[in-house]
């Protein structure tokens, strides 16, 4: 083999040996990704705004697709003022519980999904319990993890459907 054969193979080697070191440990280190989203679920429990906004990326640059009107917010101001709306409309004892939990990462980034089962007190005094699904997307923005972006929805119930298939 020549020398340039010699470079390349040892490079590549090299390459991948790192690669691999750097894989598992980004993919397998999820802890404080799941520390911030136990400690999310528990503010939102104790409707506690500034430890839910604590969470999510601080400026403009934050979008959330959520299930109650406008269902996009964009900015952690909108979304801080959403949770003061939702806390006002929802005085009552709140009950969160995240099921289903699954986290991955790669690097400096990190997404999750999980289902989230809310059960909430109306002013009137109302029970409400509601299923979402959450999907996070998480960046590590100067050694702190930060929600980026989050898209919640209702699982639909498709059983009562009455709409009719195309006839060919």
């Amino acid at each position: 083999m020549n020398y340039r054969t010699i470079c390349l193979v040892a490079g590549l080697g090299l390459f991948l040996f790192a690669h691999k070191i750097c894989a598992a440990e980004s993919l397998d280190n999820t802890d404080e990704v799941q520390q911030l989203l136990d400690d999310l679920v528990a503010a939102y429990k104790t409707k506690d705004i500034p430890s839910i906004m604590s969470a999510y990326l601080p400026d403009e640059r934050l979008v959330v697709f959520d299930v109650t009107p406008p269902y996009k917010f964009v900015g952690a101001r909108a979304y801080r003022q959403f949770f003061a709306d939702f806390y006002a409309e929802f005085p009552g004892p709140i009950d969160v519980v995240a099921t289903q939990r699954s986290i991955t990462r790669n690097g400096d980034f990190a997404f999750a999904h999980e289902t989230d089962t809310w059960n909430v007190t109306s002013k009137d005094g109302e029970r409400t319990s509601m299923a979402t699904l959450e999907t996070y997307v998480f960046q590590k923005i100067q050694g702190r993890w930060f929600i980026v972006h989050e898209h919640a929805s209702v699982p639909a119930d498709t059983s009562a459907s009455t709409a009719q298939p195309r006839q060919p």
